[in-house]
């Protein structure tokens, strides 16, 4: 039985998919056929310069890692309902984070 979704829970998932599949696109690419490095380069490349909101004392602008953490489970979640991917593997997730708090942290 299928869990009952927020409406704003719904679109945000729905948001971070079409931005994920408009990048996919460029690259000739797609939700069904990407690899988790095409994830990983469609975060670290694409999603963290693009959405930052934080204004560092040097007048830097960064990505909050709580935006990350937001954004992650919504496409973790999208992905769930892709035929033939049955979700993202938590490592591929993992991965992504780990090499995300890396570059916000150098």
């Amino acid at each position: 039985m299928a869990q009952a979704v927020q409406p704003a829970t719904a679109a945000a998932r729905e948001r971070h998919a079409a931005e994920l599949q408009q990048w996919l696109a460029s690259r000739h690419c797609s939700l069904t056929t990407c690899s988790p490095e095409a994830l990983l380069d469609y975060v670290t490349m694409h999603w963290l310069p693009k959405h930052t909101g934080l204004e560092l004392l040097t007048g830097e602008r960064v990505t909050a890692l709580s935006s990350l953490a937001n954004m992650l489970p919504h496409l973790s979640s999208h992905f769930e309902h892709i035929e033939g991917r049955n979700g993202l593997p938590a490592s591929e997730w993992g991965a992504a984070r780990q090499s995300c708090a890396q570059q916000l942290h150098s």
